[in-house]
């Protein structure tokens, strides 16, 4: 039985706390938040989704205990995601901006689009709409989506959204001749988000190294 420590215990740690007790194989064994830890044993791995300010200790967390870090934090600066590939040296790192896998699924088909779509002929936005009280923006999905497409030069604009209790919604239209394409995904809930992490918690590598989904996630059956 693996025991996790939930480092963060936010709307997405309290989901993450449900599909544990709901899922065989993983318990919750720590919870930390800004009050300190809650402890029902030794946890075996680490399943972070708090702030900026606060990655920081998730990440001591993990290497003072020699055990393996899902992170799911985004708006980290580029000081703590070189900190993380470093601790990766020492222990299993898994960093991914979106546990859910139908943005995994829509990351590979913007990478098969921009693929088919040349620069000259498609201009490509995107859009990405979140509740009120994210922090980030854009968000650290749309970001990765960007990094999926080869970069800011490949878009001609993002545009983020913030209002009420939207889970995540994401799109990228195409824009070509008289014709358009848009791949969008839309989160109707966070439960996607932290099923995603709790399967990833569950297939993570036991060798240190710095891991994507790619190296995590298998094909939906």
């Amino acid at each position: 039985m693996l025991g996790a420590a939930i480092y963060g215990y936010g709307r997405m740690g309290h989901e993450i706390e449900n599909v544990i007790n709901g899922t065989e194989g993983i318990r919750v064994a720590s919870v930390i938040d800004i009050s300190g830890e809650i402890s029902n044993g030794s946890p075996d791995i680490v399943i972070e989704f708090a702030t900026a300010d606060s990655h920081d200790g998730a990440l001591a967390y993990a290497l003072e205990r020699g055990i393996p870090l899902v992170c799911g934090t985004t708006g980290l600066s580029d000081d703590q995601m070189n900190a993380m590939k470093a601790a990766s040296a020492k222990i299993p790192v898994l960093y991914s901006s979106n546990y859910s896998y139908g943005i995994y699924t829509m990351r590979k088909l913007l990478k098969l689009a921009c693929s088919l779509l040349s620069e000259e002929d498609w201009d490509a936005e995107v859009v990405e709409a979140h509740h009120k009280k994210k922090l980030d923006a854009p968000s650290g999905t749309a970001k990765t989506l960007i990094e999926d497409m080869g970069g800011s030069d490949r878009i001609s604009g993002v545009h983020a959204l913030r209002g009420g209790t939207e889970a995540g919604r994401h799109a990228v239209t195409f824009f070509g001749d008289n014709e358009q394409i848009t791949i969008e995904h839309h989160a109707q809930s966070r439960r996607i988000f932290a099923t995603g992490a709790v399967k990833a918690a569950l297939n993570m590598k036991t060798s240190p190294g710095f891991y994507s989904l790619d190296d995590i996630l298998q094909p939906a059956d």
